[in-house]
């Protein structure tokens, strides 16, 4: 995408810058006719139409060119503000084999534990991974499963209970 809009701003600075060129070249044709003593006005006032619309074109093509620009400034926002989240994952290994990004504990920010799809995450997408099933995390996004053995723990009062905050890949 950002080579994309890159090549997009300079082939219109180009043109812009083209157009700049021709137009300059065309006002000086103009002002040798306007110093001729048999200058004719006809010509004149097709010629200056004419430079009009190519300083029309040009402005136009700037205008273009600072939209791919800003265009390219947000989409260099958007991955530096990935990168800074990406920061706060790791790519871990759960306990089952599955690999997921696991958030550094010295990263929390007041957040529970929790994981992100690596499938998504590689596609600089963040997506939290779900509980679906027994030891089975699932993204909501792409659908793809992990598993990660979850421990049981606390009191067994009429039955299994499984603790869904233990998502643990550190250990």
């Amino acid at each position: 995408m950002v080579k994309s809009v890159i090549e997009t701003a300079l082939d219109l600075g180009t043109k812009a810058g083209g157009t700049l060129g021709a137009t300059a070249t065309g006002l000086r044709a103009v002002l040798d006719l306007a110093k001729r003593p048999d200058a004719d006005l006809t010509e004149i006032k097709t010629r200056l139409v004419d430079l009009i619309d190519q300083l029309i074109q040009a402005k136009e093509a700037q205008m273009m060119t600072q939209n791919a620009l800003l265009e390219l400034q947000q989409e260099q926002a958007r991955d530096q503000r990935f990168a800074d989240e990406a920061a706060r994952y790791t790519l871990s290994e759960t306990d089952m084999g599955g690999l997921v990004y696991a958030l550094k504990p010295d990263h929390k920010n007041g957040e529970p534990r929790h994981c992100l799809c690596a499938n998504c995450f590689e596609q600089r997408q963040k997506s939290i991974l779900q509980r679906v099933a027994h030891n089975t995390l699932g993204c909501p996004r792409c659908k793809a499963q992990v598993y990660m053995d979850f421990k049981e723990s606390g009191p067994r009062s009429g039955g299994l209970h499984t603790r869904w905050d233990v998502l643990d890949p550190y250990r």
